[in-house]
Order: structure tokens, then sequence, then C-alpha cells
């Protein structure tokens, strides 16, 4: 039993496909009926046409009831005179051709007429060369009106045993019969031009030689060639160019040159346009282009392009595992340089595979990609945290004298380096404290003594004086050795200025001591250098002491010491008196 849908689709095929051979069958039956076709805007069967135009046939189809339906068929006689589509005649050139209407048995015809259509402007070259038994084409150019035909220019020859000419096809040729030089004129309505016919003895190529600018040139460099016909008098010197392998390179003719696209040997072969026998040759060898190679890394890499430093854990600070270079020819940045070979100078601190660079070590790594026998280089770094090192170096404030007053502050400056890098030239101490990001953590062991300010700068300290005394500074970086510095605070020496001038009467050094009595209290430096008392310096700035201090001291400098505007003392020590004003100094050091 047949599903109902599937029998619908059958019925349905096979009903399109009997309407398809009805209407078919329908269309060669109203053909058949068609007893006659009449041209309707033709007279006597007959048609004047000019060159270049067009004419649109119309009929009318008997019965009437087929003029819609009926199908026909167009045909001409000659193309090259008269062409037809659908009823549309087009002239094509001078001559006569019969149009033809088909439709069942029924036929019509019109005989077409083309004639050519009269120039009134042209023009034609000032003279030709021309060879004995030889026939050259005229080229008229620039004719008036666009269908012009040149049949319609009356063409003369001044002496006709030296040459004729001939119209064919619609071109005008000029056959050259001996030595000597006659005129050709063309006349038409309105111009009339001339040109001189040099008719000389045919003398052929002989030899060809290729010369060439260069022998050997890079891929996308150019050499021009040129070509030498023999013997130097020869009828025609044109050649016509060819190349072996022509894929090697690319020629333009307007030129002469030769431009090199893939590197191997051409052959560059010059062939005479009148007789292929006769050619010649050179060789040209094409080289690979000298390339300008670069190694560029990518923009957005977040280490300094010149360092290309790596880590092969990620361990220090911003630095990568990777880091990718790009091979570019900065001579052509278009250039497919993928057969590039790259390689590492030590596969134990980098590898390398298509420019991408991974750490594996610690040290120095030389990069290199080579193609077509250059070679270029990037230099890599790889750091790995146990390898820091915490430099610490005094800066130009440490160590500085100051007046009691003041507290000694001298400053110290740490630098994360590697012990690998140390000499390397293109980085400098301060490069790891850039792209590391780390600070240090300072610690004393007596607050009391040295106290320790950061000061605002990520490598520097400041280490103040608050008593005399020693203590150790522990350094701790992220990275790299703890660091651990002795400072001591010291009073560096006593000064004694004479009142009203700079220049000091003596100075208690170091190792001296110095005694100063006030009222009845007797305060003793000892040890000068060593030792220092905070409160008995503030007892010596106090300016109502007035006439009841004195001093002694048990080395060479002895003078009365006052650190103020007065001292009024009077007596005698060592055979040195004096009852002059006079100001004391006390200068503190911190020792590192």
């Amino acid at each position: 039993m047949i599903h109902c849908k599937i029998f619908s689709r059958i019925l349905f095929l096979t009903l399109f496909i009997l309407s398809g051979a009805i209407v078919s069958c329908s269309n060669e039956e109203d053909d058949a009926k068609v007893e006659e076709i009449i041209f309707t805007n033709i007279h006597n069967g007959k048609l004047k046409l000019n060159e270049g135009e067009d004419f649109k046939l119309e009929y009318i189809i008997k019965p009437t009831e087929l003029q819609d339906v009926a199908d026909i068929a167009w045909e001409t006689t000659d193309k090259s005179v008269a062409r037809v589509r659908n009823g549309k005649i087009t002239a094509e050139g001078e001559g006569t051709a019969t149009i033809s209407a088909y439709a069942g048995n029924a036929k019509a015809s019109v005989t077409v007429t083309v004639y050519p259509q009269s120039v009134t402007s042209f023009s034609i070259p000032s003279y030709i060369n021309a060879y004995i038994d030889n026939r050259v084409k005229v080229e008229v150019t620039n004719i008036e009106p666009e269908y012009g035909s040149i049949s319609t220019i009356e063409w003369k020859i001044a002496d006709e045993s030296i040459a004729t000419f001939e119209i064919e096809d619609g071109e005008l040729y000029v056959t050259a019969l001996k030595n000597g030089t006659t005129t050709l004129t063309g006349i038409a309505e309105n111009c009339k031009k001339s040109c001189n016919i040099v008719v000389k003895e045919f003398i052929p190529a002989k030899s060809i030689t290729v010369t060439l600018g260069k022998t050997t040139i890079e891929t996308k460099k150019t050499t021009t060639v040129s070509a030498t016909v023999s013997p130097n008098n020869a009828s025609i010197k044109d050649v016509k160019w060819s190349f072996s392998p022509a894929s090697y390179v690319e020629f333009d003719e307007s030129t002469n040159t030769i431009k090199g696209i893939k590197a191997g040997t051409v052959t560059v072969t010059a062939t005479s346009i009148n007789d292929e026998s006769v050619s010649g040759s050179a060789t040209l060898t094409i080289t690979p282009a000298q390339l300008n190679l670069d190694l560029q890394k990518d923009a957005s890499d977040k280490v300094s392009t010149y360092y290309n430093i790596i880590c092969p854990d990620k361990s220090v600070g911003k630095f990568n595992s990777t880091i990718e270079f790009t091979l570019t020819d900065l001579n052509d940045p278009e250039a497919d340089l993928s057969n590039a070979v790259w390689k590492s100078s030590n596969e134990n601190i980098a590898t390398v595979s298509n420019g991408v660079v991974t750490a594996k070590g610690h040290g120095y790594a030389d990069i290199s990609a080579t193609i077509n026998n250059t070679t270029v280089k990037a230099r890599v770094r790889s750091v790995k945290s146990s390898s820091f090192d915490f430099s610490v170096s005094k800066s130009s404030y440490s160590n500085v004298a100051v007046s009691s007053l003041e507290s000694p502050s001298p400053r110290i400056v740490g630098f994360y380096y590697d012990e690998t890098f140390k000499n390397d030239d293109e980085i400098y101490l301060d490069t790891f404290w850039e792209f590391v990001g780390q600070s240090f953590s300072a610690l004393s062991s007596d607050a009391s003594k040295i106290s320790i300010t950061n000061t605002g700068e990520r490598s520097v300290l400041m280490l103040i004086g608050d008593a005399p005394g020693s203590a150790t500074i522990t350094i701790t970086p992220k990275y790299g050795k703890t660091k651990t510095i002795s400072a001591k605070m010291a009073l560096g020496s006593l000064s004694f200025i004479k009142y009203g001038s700079d220049t000091p009467f003596a100075t208690v050094t170091n190792g001296g001591s110095l005694t100063v009595k006030y009222d009845s209290n007797t305060y003793v430096y000892r040890n000068v250098g060593t030792t220092y008392d905070p409160e008995t310096s503030e007892l010596l700035t106090d300016t109502s002491v007035g006439y009841n201090i004195s001093w002694s001291s048990d080395n060479s400098s002895r003078q009365h010491p006052f650190y103020g505007d007065r001292l009024f003392y009077s007596g005698t020590y060592n055979n040195l008196t004096t009852g002059n004003f006079g100001t004391f100094k006390c200068n503190l050091i911190i020792e590192l």
C-alpha cells in the first residue's frame, strides 16, 4: 500500500511534467501556424546604412493572434557587413548582407547595403621607413567622425614605382618596391595629410649582444639591460625579451629594468622581432638580499627593552619567565623571515623557540636569529631571588660633624644587585630597584643610642645619634641576604673660639678630657671623642652661668669654653691669661 502523501507527490510531479510537454508542443504548433512575416518599416526589401549605424526592424505576424507568441529566428549572410539581434541591425563594414527572419515555414528578408561613413578629419605619421618587398601598416588616427571609413579618404602615392598602397579590412598598407623616397597623401572632406615613405634595402640582423648593468643583484634590487644588434645598419633592431626562469624576475619594458624576485641564476635573452633565429643572452645572478635584521620586543613587555631580564620562577619582582622577540628586516618590514634559525648561546641559562625565550638558570645568554647568512643577536639576563645581594653604602652626608645642639644623622643607601651582573654596562644599580619594586626593613639593636628613620626614598635610611654609644643596624631586604652595619655615636672634638672671631684658640681632640666647673658642681668630659653627656652640654649652653664657670684640661688645648654669647673669666692657667669674650663648639659624629 502506497502512503497517501507519497502518492500525492508522485501525482503532482507527473502532472507538472505532462503540462510542460503540452506547453512545448503548443509553442511548436503556434510557430507552424505562422503564415507570413511582414517588415513594416522597410520598402522594396532594401535598407541602406552607414558604417556604425543601427536600425531596428519592425514586423507583424499573420495570423495576428500569433503576434506575441510566435518565436522569431534571425540570420545574417555576412557578419562583417551587418549583424542582427532580436531584429536590431548593426552596420559593421562596407558591403551587402541579407538579414532574414524565420517562424515556422514563414520567412521575411531585407538586403542591407552598408556604405562607408565619410571621414572629415584624420592624422597619419610624417614619415615611414619601409624595406623592399615588405608591406608596412600606416597608422591612421584621430578619425572624425568616430565611425568614418578610411576608404572614403582619397589616397595617392607620388611615385608608384617606389611604393604602392592598399586598404584591407579597414586598414591602410604600403608595399615597398625599390629604393627611394616618395610621398603618400590622403585627402578628406576638410583635411589633407602627407607622409614621406623612405624605402631601403632590407638588411637582416645577424647577431645580438645582451649587456647587463650588473651581472649580480640582490633580491628586491634592480639592474638595467640593453641589446646591441649587429650589423649596426640592420634594418630592424627591435628585440623581444625573455627570461628563464621567468618567475625569478620582473621586467619593466618601458625602462628595460630587471628586478630580482627570487635568488638563483637567470638567463636573459633578446630575440630579433623579425627573425627568431637571431638572439643573444646573458646570465644574471640573483643573491639573497642583504638583510638589516633587528630583534624587537613587544611594546607591552613589562621589562625594559634594553635589559631583557627574565626570571625562571617569577620570584623576583616584575620579571617574567619568558620574553618574546620578533625578527624584522628594517629594509623590508614585510619580508618573510619565518625560516630563521634561532639559537641560545647557553641553554642552561635560557632556551629559545621561534623567538620565545624561556628562562632556565642564572646568568647571561645570547639569543641569535640567522637567515640568509645574516645573524642578529640580543642578550638576555636570567635572575633568581637567591642570587640577589643587598649593597649598603654611605652617602655624602655620613660622618659629618655637627654642633652639640644637633644630632648627627648620616644617610645610608642600599641597592639590590646581582653579583653576576655587577659589571654589566647596561644595568645600573637602581635597575633592580625599579623593577623589583620592593623596599627593605631595618632594625637598630639599641634605638636609645642610635635610631633609624626612613627618608621617604625607597633606598635611603637615616641614622639618628640620640646618645653616645654603639648599635648594630640589621637590614633585611625581600630578596637577597641580610646585612648588618655597626654604628657608633661619639664626640669628635671641642673647639674654643675667641669671641668675635672664627679662629679657634685650640681644640680638645679625641682621647683628651675636659673639666668644666659651674658653681659648686664640676662636670668632666673624659676621653673626648668617646663620651658625651648631653645634660652637661645643655648647661654649657646656658647663658645665665655668668662669671662662675671655670675649666681645666689635661691636654695641650686650653682655653675658656662657653657655647653662647658670653663667658667672663679671670684667672691664669698654664701661663695663659684671658679676660676676653669667647665661644665653645662641641662637634659630634656617628662612625660607621
